[in-house]
């Protein structure tokens, strides 16, 4: 459809100078990248050498290189541009507009201003471009595909809200407003101490075994190829209320009562077909009704921006939200300020109401006594990483492998595991492969065991820690208080230690 005057004649919404200036800051401050990246993307820029010049800038930031005018240059020169044999440093205008870009900065400390001009800027083309796309719709459609039309309406009008309404409300935002908005969570004193549970309310876990626990994050660590997305996926469809997915590891998982939101943040494709082979076409509707999710990266940086991950999951009316992954989420998770800005953006949601679950990894491949013991320590990232999470689980193990380690290092209550768990890629579903049954063990044995042998057992190791020695005893007398054990004391002078004896009752 050709559009008439004057509509067609009108020049799009854009301020050049702005979009010079943001990229002559970047070049001249790497500092002002973060500032700038956080509100606007490659893609708000109006020219395209600005577009392709600031995606380079943002590519090596996140690889580490250094920024200037000399090291952008020389990443644009390797980039293949067109069929003409030009590469991307001559299609933008060559070294020269680099430094051109750098000598015309008004002030470096005025990036993130700039960069709020070429939001707006972006913002109002959006505007321009749905409505152009409407009107071809209602001018193209008949009566028969006024339905499709209308549906195809909605979608544009949605996909221009989604990409913006994050970056208006932050733009908005000031200390002021955000602390009163935080006076909703304020309470008494008493009832805060005195009405709260005596123990955590288990959403994936049963008894005082919690692996996520409401109001306390749960954190899954692990390397490559190791399944932490195959659980995360698994636990998403649980707490969607999906058929098959009541229970997960043979935990009972609680489903939500609202929306459940995934981040897929890192390789969308591939997480839709994993998840894609977890269900069948006829659960679309209740996926279409519970779950939502996010492709690619966020609108912000969430450790910079603390109030956006609460902001999402409340547009999505969601309870639930799945970080995949948290690298994608915040950058520079190492250092302490990031730590501690993505534990206040996860304390925020949380104060909303929604059970946040983080896929994360750890600082290097495990091996040898790491493996068979890993701590905190090994999850990758600032200590405020793990020191905010409720629950926190590693998973060990070589890429690949059909059978992977789980250990629970944080817990809510109790311990879970150590287990070995079996992923079944064909139909992504994992199962316990091996656990160790204490009852059966002390049943086996004339002489009872010891809390000894139940570490060895438990943790597969000859020699178990305090640690692991005391998490046996604690599960032998949870079954001694249930009254499916006996205990014969010892003597711990002379270092006999207590054993235990299952209790066989008539007719069982």
């Amino acid at each position: 459809m050709t559009l008439t005057e004057p509509t067609a004649a009108r020049r799009p919404p854009q301020d050049d100078d702005a979009e010079r200036a943001c990229l002559g800051a970047m070049l001249l401050a790497p500092a002002a990248i973060d500032d700038v990246a956080t509100l606007i993307t490659p893609a708000d820029h109006y020219q395209p050498a600005h577009e392709t010049i600031h995606q380079v800038i943002v590519d090596m930031h996140a690889a580490g290189q250094p920024i200037d005018a000399i090291t952008v240059a020389n990443e644009l020169a390797r980039r293949p541009g067109d069929r003409r044999g030009r590469t991307q440093l001559d299609i933008v205008g060559g070294a020269p507009y680099l430094h051109t870009l750098i000598a015309e900065v008004p002030s470096v400390a005025n990036a993130a201003h700039y960069a709020g001009i070429v939001l707006e800027k972006a913002k109002l083309r959006a505007l321009v471009t749905v409505g152009t796309k409407l009107a071809s719709l209602g001018y193209a459609g008949d009566l028969d595909d006024a339905d499709t039309y209308l549906g195809d309406a909605v979608e544009h009008i949605n996909d221009a809200a989604v990409r913006f309404s994050a970056g208006s409300a932050q733009l908005s935002n000031d200390a002021g407003g955000e602390a009163f908005s935080r006076l909703a969570g304020s309470t008494t004193g008493g009832a805060f101490i005195l009405d709260a549970p005596d123990a955590p309310t288990s959403l994936w876990g049963r008894g005082d075994e919690v692996l996520l626990a409401d109001g306390e994050s749960l954190l899954i660590v692990g390397g490559q190829g190791l399944g932490k997305s195959t659980l995360g996926q698994q636990l998403t469809l649980g707490r969607c209320g999906v058929a098959g997915f009541h229970e997960l590891l043979g935990y009972p998982i609680t489903p939500g009562n609202r929306r459940t939101l995934y981040l897929a943040m890192d390789r969308p494709q591939q997480i839709a077909r994993s998840m894609r082979r977890m269900v069948t076409e006829e659960q679309r509707p209740h996926l279409d009704e519970m779950l939502t999710i996010w492709k690619g990266p966020p609108p912000f940086d969430l450790a910079k921006h603390t109030d956006v991950l609460a902001r999402m999951c409340a547009e999505y009316d969601a309870d639930t939200v799945i970080v995949d992954s948290l690298k994608d989420a915040a950058l520079k998770l190492s250092e302490d300020e990031v730590g501690a800005g993505w534990n206040r953006a996860r304390q925020r949601a949380i104060a909303d109401g929604v059970q946040v679950v983080e896929l994360h990894h750890n600082r290097k491949a495990l091996s040898g006594a790491k493996a068979t013991h890993p701590t905190l320590d090994d999850v990758y990232g600032s200590t405020w990483i793990t020191g905010g999470a409720g629950s926190v689980l590693i998973l060990t193990g070589a890429p690949g492998d059909a059978i992977v380690n789980l250990h629970h290092v944080k817990q809510p209550s109790e311990p879970v595991g150590p287990l070995r768990l079996l992923h079944d890629h064909a139909v992504g579903r994992t199962s316990i492969f091996h656990a160790v049954d204490l009852l059966a063990l002390a049943g086996s044995s004339i002489g009872g065991i010891t809390a000894v042998d139940a570490a060895r057992a438990l943790c597969e190791t000859e020699n178990p820690t305090d640690s692991e020695r005391e998490k046996a005893r604690r599960r032998l007398e949870k079954h001694v208080k249930d009254g499916r054990m006996h205990r014969k004391d010892g003597d711990t002078r002379a270092s006999i230690p207590h054993r235990y004896f299952r209790i066989t009752r008539t007719g069982t």
